[in-house]
């Protein structure tokens, strides 16, 4: 269960899962949390509630999705993890390339971004226009 290991923050999942049951998620989400909290981790149990057919809004972790989301093999998943490095206007447009591909499966593209607060500026800006073409077909994640 995806979402069910996060029961100390039940008001907060219970949102996430009414949102998605309404088909009303927000196609950006920030996280944001302590050095010890595994955002990763928690970024991914939100998209296999997203696309997991099995328990919708919650994450089954044994359907093929949900285990190609933990695998960081989903087809239309992107995660940029630049925990040391600062992510530059090249991870931008490697995202803008992998958001030009039509998604494969239903619920659009979905991009993660580790770390999103060592982006330089340039990169904010580009960011921030790629936001903005893509609102109705992805998520992205930070």
């Amino acid at each position: 269960m995806a979402l069910s290991k996060y029961d100390e923050n039940r008001i907060l999942i219970d949102n996430i899962r009414k949102t998605i049951a309404q088909g009303k998620m927000a196609h950006a989400i920030v996280i944001e949390a302590d050095e010890l909290f595994d955002k990763l981790g928690f970024a991914k149990d939100i998209v296999k509630a997203i696309v997991c057919k099995e328990e919708p809004g919650e994450g089954c972790d044994h359907c093929i999705d949900c285990r190609k989301i933990a695998d960081d093999n989903y087809e239309d998943m992107l995660i940029v993890d630049k925990a040391t490095n600062s992510i530059k206007t090249e991870d931008v447009e490697e995202i803008q390339e992998f958001l030009k591909r039509k998604a494969s499966l239903d619920n659009g593209n979905i991009v993660i971004i580790c770390h999103a607060d060592n982006l330089i500026v340039q990169s904010q800006n580009k960011l921030l226009k790629v936001l903005n073409c893509n609102l109705n077909y992805s998520y992205y994640i930070y």
